[in-house]
């Protein structure tokens, strides 16, 4: 399957290692920039994410209010990287997985093909619990 790529902003890094380490305990492998060795000093960083993006098996951004406040960021690079991604994938297959986290509405972006991230399923982490 290949690991599940986790994308957020710093002010959800928490959050975003809580999720990699419930993805870890049941068994998946998380990509989450965070862990040692993931990006060291020295590395192109960007170059790294990218990769990270391309070679997974699942992208998995975390939606918040915090995204949606923060203008220039790391995190919106990798849904553009991620959203191209997609496209080459085909849409019809499922890689993209949004996470939403709060009641901030998911961003407007279009995946192509008369697409948009709003018409993607996402997980709803309030509604279905923290547990």
């Amino acid at each position: 399957m290949g690991h599940i790529f986790i994308s957020f902003v710093e002010e959800n890094a928490r959050l975003a290692a809580w999720i990699a380490r419930q993805l870890r305990a049941n068994g998946l492998v998380p990509w989450f920039a965070k862990d040692e060795g993931r990006i060291v000093a020295g590395d192109q960083w960007k170059q790294t994410l990218r990769s990270a993006i391309r070679e997974g098996g699942f992208y998995l951004p975390i939606f918040s209010k915090e995204w949606a406040a923060r203008v220039g960021t790391v995190a919106n690079e990798e849904l553009l990287v991620a959203v191209d991604e997609a496209r080459l994938r085909g849409l019809h297959r499922r890689w993209f997985i949004p996470l939403k986290v709060d009641d901030q509405p998911l961003p407007t972006i279009d995946l192509g093909a008369g697409i948009s991230l709003g018409d993607l399923h996402y997980v709803d982490i309030p509604q279905l619990g923290w547990e």
